[in-house]
């Protein structure tokens, strides 16, 4: 590496770790909030829609009340028919966490029965309202996966195309993607988004965040810490976040959303700590338009496309993570981005197209790696397309060995022990 290069790299370092510690503080100084009412809502044994309802409305309510500071939420399904808001202060939600992950689950989506079969692959549904988005399972796939189905403009078009609907009046017309019934794997979105932090912050803690429209947690200008939580099954990302938001994810699964698990967009700041990305229908970590995303110890796996990519200008680290069997490549850098890997696995990429590369770096974009390997202890290398550039670090002399990324070296023992994520080392 030329001196050139050196003062360039020590230089985007020091970026790094200011906007890091510039976000840690934030953080810190956020959470000297004042010390208002704690909210306690629980649910009746073998609760019913409308009591789980009645639950739901009532943590929207608290979450809206300015004295309240935070809610305790016991364990179950609580239903929602509209979004968690938080402005202009902290909010703490705590939920209740087992062995094999959050008991707290919040639903965003309704799933639906009642459907009537009123073609050969044709569904009607009475729902009295107009609808944005409905999701199928994928029944096909190893670990459930969600997709939404598209709208189209007439009946005549439902009939002919699977995977979409007509809403009219109070009539949906749907044609599933699959022949399976509709009334056990459909879901209608309720809620636009699951958890919105605007110029406000939320701290959640042991929920599963599931069925929002867009996105399950998201910040507009805000400040969101997450710990021991799951992201399902959201029709966008599991989380995102604009305008400078700052983010700080503790052992968090993002898994069967219908893009991205975590992305962090236009100058926003993430630190992500033994978090997990899987079976998403685009990349798993993601920051854009010159964001910032930190990743220490984390598993990004089986998703549709990258397992981590960075692009538009923003920066990328990871320390001591796995990449494995992403459908694209495991590694992206695009578009201006600068990424970071250090003592990395990556190693199975291109499971969709077979001529995709483990990792890429694409013009004006720029990788420094110090031991990136694969399974195997074979060193990786990027491809490198047009203005593409890629420095390595001096010998380490700490080398590692793949196994000390396993699987259980890297993740909390409840995302091994979660029949939901059924993840296979």
């Amino acid at each position: 590496m030329s001196r050139v290069q050196r003062q360039k790299w020590i230089k985007m370092f020091k970026k790094s770790l200011f906007l890091s510690l510039f976000s840690f503080f934030s953080l810190a100084l956020a959470g000297h909030a004042f010390a208002g009412l704690t909210v306690h809502i629980a649910l009746p044994d073998n609760a019913t829609a409308q009591q789980q309802l009645a639950a739901g409305s009532k943590i929207v309510a608290s979450a809206r009340d300015s004295k309240v500071s935070r809610i305790e939420v016991g364990p179950g399904v609580y239903l929602f028919k509209e979004g968690i808001k938080v402005s202009d202060r902290q909010l703490e939600i705590a939920g209740t966490l087992t062995d094999t992950g959050p008991a707290t689950i919040f639903q965003f989506a309704t799933p639906k029965s009642g459907y009537e079969k009123s073609g050969e692959k044709v569904f009607t549904l009475k729902q009295p309202r107009e609808l944005i988005a409905l999701f199928e399972a994928d029944s096909n796939a190893v670990n459930q996966s969600w997709k939404s189905l598209k709208r189209v403009e007439n009946v005549e078009q439902v009939a002919a195309t699977p995977g979409t609907y007509h809403s009219s009046n109070d009539t949906i017309t749907l044609r599933p993607f699959t022949n399976a019934d509709p009334s056990t794997n459909i879901m209608i979105p309720d809620a636009h988004m699951g958890i919105l932090a605007a110029y406000g912050h939320v701290i959640a803690s042991n929920i599963h965040i599931r069925g929002a429209r867009n996105t399950g947690v998201y910040g507009f200008a805000g400040i969101i810490q997450l710990t021991d939580c799951l992201l399902s099954e959201n029709g966008w990302n599991g989380l995102d976040t604009t305008r400078q938001s700052s983010i700080n994810c503790t052992r968090v699964a993002g898994v069967n959303n219908g893009n991205d698990a975590f992305g962090v967009h236009r100058l926003g700041i993430g630190s992500f700590s033994n978090c997990y990305a899987a079976h998403n229908g685009d990349d798993g970590f993601s920051p854009h338009e010159e964001g910032i995303m930190r990743l220490t110890e984390c598993v990004s796996e089986h998703n549709a496309d990258r397992g981590v990519v960075a692009v538009h200008g923003s920066l990328l680290t990871l320390t001591r993570c796995q990449l494995y069997h992403n459908g694209g490549q495991n590694v992206s850098l695009e578009g201006g981005a600068q990424g970071i890997l250090q003592h990395v696995i990556a190693d199975t990429s291109g499971t969709t197209e077979k001529s995709q590369p483990n990792m890429r770096v694409l013009n004006d974009s720029h990788l420094l790696i110090n031991q990136v390997l694969d399974r195997k202890n074979v060193p990786v290398e990027p491809i490198l397309y047009g203005t593409g550039k890629c420095d390595h670090v001096p010998a380490d002399t700490a080398h590692f060995e793949p196994a000390t990324l396993a699987y259980d070296k890297l993740l909390p023992q409840w995302f091994l022990s979660s029949t939901f994520l059924d993840i296979q080392p």
